[in-house]
This record gives C-alpha cells, structure tokens and sequence, in this order.
C-alpha cells in the first residue's frame, strides 16, 4: 500500500460498489476488490498492475481527467471501460478531487456497471420502434419515416401516398385456425407486403391486423391504384399451412401527400379513414381518401358545433376511475376522464369528438375546464375529509403548447383553493412532438409542485436518452401491451424491457387495462404493484367514487 493512501478495501470491504483513487495523470493509485472483479480481474493487485482504467475510448478518459481538474468533482458520468477479457462494461462515475497526506492531488471515484440496465435500454428501443412478431417497423417508426419523406416532398414538390391495409374477418381466422396459425400468417402478410411495393417503399404493421404502406416518388394516382390493386392480389393467394389453405382478402384506404393531409397524423388518419370507406362498399377493395371528404367534412361540421355548444352550456362530465396499489388495495391516485353527456345521444365518450375538437382548436379551452373542475371536486371531496389520493388529469398537445400554460394552471389552483400536490398532470407520449424541445415545460410544470406522469408509455416518439432525462414521476404502460400478457411473448418481453428500463431510472410505473386476474398475477411477479383497469374498477361518476373511497376510509 502507497503511504497516504485511504485503504478502500477497509472503508469499503462489505460494499459491491467499485471505488479507486488515481493520481493527475490518470494513473492507478488504489482501487477494491470489487472494481478488481468488475474489470474481469481475480485481485485489486492485478488491476493496479495494469496501471490505470482502460476506456474504449481513449478520449472519454482523457475528458474525465480534464473535467476533474477543471471542476473538481463529477456526478454521474456515463462511459465503457475495457474488461481484461476485452468484453466492454459501462459504468457510472462519480469522482471528486483531493489532496494526499503528501499534498498532491488526487482523484476518488466510485464506479457503478449499468451494462444491464443499457442492454435493456436498448433491447426496448428496438422493440418500441418494431413490431416483434414481423419485424416490421411498427406505428411509431412509420410516422418517423413518413415525416421524413414529408420534408424531402416539400422541397421536392413532390407527391407522397399512405396506403392502409386492414385484413377482412380476421378474426374469424384466428377462432378457427388459432392463435399459433394467425401469427404464422401475419408474418406472411408482411412478406408479400413487402414483395408489392418498390425498394424505395415502406412497410409497417399498425396494430394487429392492420399495415400501412408509404409510397415515395411515383408519377401519379394512377401508380397508387396499380399498388392497391397488387397488394389485393397478393392477400388473396392462398396461405398454407400444414396441408390447409386459408384464403384471406383485404379492404385498401389511399391518401396522396398535399391534397389529402399534410402532416404525417393527417395522412395516416385519412388513409384508414378511407380504408373504412373500402369496407363498407364491399370489401376486398381499394379506396381514395377524396370520395369521402364531402361527407366527412360535413359531419364533423356538425360535431364541431356540437363540441362549442357543449362546453358553453356545461355538458361536459367528468367520470373516474382509481388506480390501485395491489399490495394493499388502497387507491393511489383517481383518473378524472372526460364524457360529453349530450341531450340526445346520452354520454359520448371522448374518441367520438376530442379528433374534432383538437382539429377545431377547441382541446386547449376543454382541457382548460377539465382542470378546474377537477380541481373543484378535489376540493369538495377535502371538504368532506376525503382526501388522500390524488386526482389525475390529461393535458393535451394544445395545452402544452400554451404560451401561458403554467399561469392559467396557477390561476385555477388558486381559484379553487387547492394544493399543485393533490393533482396528477399526466401527458401522453404521443402529445409530446418533441422531447427536447418540450423539456423546459415539463421541468415548469413538474416544479409547479405536481405529480407528473408519461401516458401511453412506449408508443411515443422519444428516444430512450430523451425519456432518461424527462422530469416524470410515473410512467403509464400503454394499455395495447398490456391486453395481451402473458399469452404474447413480444408483448411480454416489451412489458419487461419497460419495467427493468423504468426500474433502473427509478420511475413509478402504473400498468394501464388490466382486466383479467392473469395480467394482475403477471405484473405482480414482475414487481409492477400499481395498476388501472377494468379489473379495479370502470369509470364512474364523481358521487359513485365518492362512496368508493369513503368504504376504503
């Protein structure tokens, strides 16, 4: 042992943590045994004999040392270190410096390995970007790639198409055939997509029986037809399958880049909108988005001025439902969802008109009252001694891109009279267009003093890097990975690369539409407590979860 040297292998003998102590040039001064064994090294002394940490890139060392010298001390840095078997292990640093018994100065760092957690981060990028069953690019990487092909066909001044393919009675395929033979058969489908479009094409799988194809630099509609037409060729030839033939057939929606849409939601929406169209003249056919623009543009018409009359004469509603902390049945927190209780109809739940609100311009003025009346039953139930759980709200992408978005969120908490803490503000990841460009509103709105939560986990467009520094307390496993568990492996394997990816950044995660005892068990043996769903309870009206809660008090 070096004179003067703090003896870590005592300070730290009942640790796991790896801690050493380098001089100003980076050399090894001391270090533990299990930095020893972390590096692939039987003993401390082997390791110190090789000198110092060898990193596999030269200059993330080298960045290390002069970021030491300059500031003095290091929190969290990320970088990989070269195992004596040449293997690569990434470890966190944390690194201050001080001065030896000699004066000199020197460098104390403790090194934690996050290998794993990295793997799993990865692991569920790729997963989060296609789908497991084809190996096709999946909704979120579409949108990616069609905004992408977007920005060249503006420059360009050229035309774009979204083709949606839905296959016609599928699911009387999979009763008869079978979970196995229906998986069998989507691979295909996904192969003779492929095979009917050109290389420079795209093909992705949407949702469980539902593919959409982008078509990049063709002349005119009349190449769009002769694709749609080939894709229902294609289907129609007959799947065999262990001596049996299964015939399918398939309805097509077509929309064509500026007249149809001009972002990559609108185009995509409209292509399965017109996908409908094809169903409803028969099936097994092909549709242009424009045959149904007169009516659907009269349609909405009228849901707009529905949705204003609405929201002036007070016909909105709000219903809740608990989310449940299965370790002891008690309810954490209360999702306010919103119904629109129309005199005629009855309630209309939101996917029927918050599209056309948002496409109105009227989801920020909504969310506007959904916050305070939340904000206003949160204070009646404290009135009454019924508090304790917080009541959870969505901000839509109107919302956050209020200028003055944390004023009015202010205002309405003071008129109410209530507490930032008692309210969950929760923003899907689908809302969020831009994590980077978002960060500084979310940072405001999580220093407000809220709860805040990421819905619909993992069918956003953030990068895993992005989440990693998102300022959320929860993350929401969206309800389509949990519908399936545990009988789809690929929906299991993206339920766990969530929970070890949310584990590693200390996240709260809540498993959204659990229904079915089997999921509970699943989760719960996967260390995932918290969850919502039909299994705890459906939406209900405020004075129904009010004799909720007061039975739990």
């Amino acid at each position: 042992m070096i004179p003067g040297v703090l003896n870590y292998q005592q300070v730290y003998e009942r640790n796991g943590t790896g801690v050493c102590r380098l001089d100003a040039s980076g050399h090894l001064l001391d270090c533990n045994d299990a930095l020893a064994q972390l590096l692939g090294f039987e003993t401390r002394e082997e390791l110190l004999a090789t000198a110092r940490l060898e990193y596999v890139n030269a200059s993330d060392g080298e960045l290390v040392l002069a970021a030491l010298r300059d500031l003095g001390e290091l929190r969290t840095i990320e970088a990989p270190l070269r195992r004596r078997d040449g293997s690569v292990a990434w470890v966190c640093q944390n690194a201050t410096a001080s001065t030896d018994a000699s004066g000199h100065v020197v460098f104390d760092a403790v090194l934690m390995e996050t290998s794993e957690q990295r793997e799993a981060v990865q692991r569920f990028e790729h997963l989060s970007l296609h789908d497991p069953l084809t190996e096709l690019p999946n909704r979120t990487l579409f949108l990616d790639r069609l905004t992408v092909a977007l920005a060249a066909a503006r420059r360009g001044q050229r035309r774009i198409a979204v083709l949606y393919v839905d296959l016609d009675y599928f699911s009387i395929v999979v009763r008869r055939w079978g979970q196995s033979i229906a998986e069998r058969i989507l691979k295909r489908v996904g192969v003779r997509l492929t095979e009917a479009v050109r290389v420079e094409d795209s093909v992705a799988r949407i949702s469980s029986d539902e593919f959409a194809l982008l078509l990049t630099g063709f002349g005119d509609e009349e190449t769009c037809a002769i694709i749609a037409q080939r894709v229902l060729d294609s289907i129609a030839q007959p799947f065999v399958f262990d001596g049996h033939e299964i015939t399918l057939a398939c309805s097509v929606g077509i929309s064509v880049f500026p007249t149809d849409g001009a972002d990559p939601d609108a185009l995509l929406d409209n292509s399965r909108e017109a996908m409908l169209r094809a169903k409803e003249t028969g099936r097994n056919s092909y549709q242009f988005h424009r045959n149904a623009v007169s009516q659907r543009a009269f349609e909405r018409a009228l849901l707009v001025g529905g949705v204003r009359r609405a929201l002036r004469n007070g016909e909105f509603v709000l219903h809740y439902q608990p989310e449940v902390d299965t370790r002891t049945g008690r309810i954490d927190c209360i999702e306010a969802l919103l119904r629109w209780n129309h005199p005629e109809y009855g309630l209309v739940e939101p996917g029927r008109f918050l599209p056309a609100a948002e496409a109105s311009y009227l989801s920020a003025s909504i969310g506007e009252w959904v916050l305070a009346e939340a904000c206003r039953q949160a204070r009646e139930w404290e009135a009454i001694g019924l508090n304790g759980a917080r009541i959870a709200i969505n901000l839509s992408r109107q919302q956050l891109e209020k200028p003055h978005l944390i004023d009015d969120i202010d205002r309405i908490f003071r008129e109410a009279g209530v507490s930032p803490s008692i309210l969950q503000l929760e923003i899907s990841e689908r809302a969020i267009p831009d994590c980077d460009a978002m960060l500084d509103t979310l940072n405001e709105l999580k220093a407000f003093g809220s709860h805040l939560a990421i819905d619909d986990f993992g069918t956003g467009r953030c990068s895993m890097l992005q989440m990693k520094s998102l300022p959320a307390n929860t993350l929401k496993i969206d309800r389509g990975f949990i519908q399936n568990v545990p009988g789809s492996r690929e929906d299991s394997a993206i339920v766990e690369a969530i929970l070890t990816m949310a584990n590693g950044l200390q996240r709260r995660v809540v498993a959204e539409g659990v229904e079915t005892r089997e999921q509970m068990t699943y989760l719960q043996q996967r260390k995932c407590n918290e969850m919502q769903g039909f299994l705890f309870g459906k939406p209900i009206p405020a004075k129904e979860m009010e004799d909720t809660i007061r039975f739990q008090h």
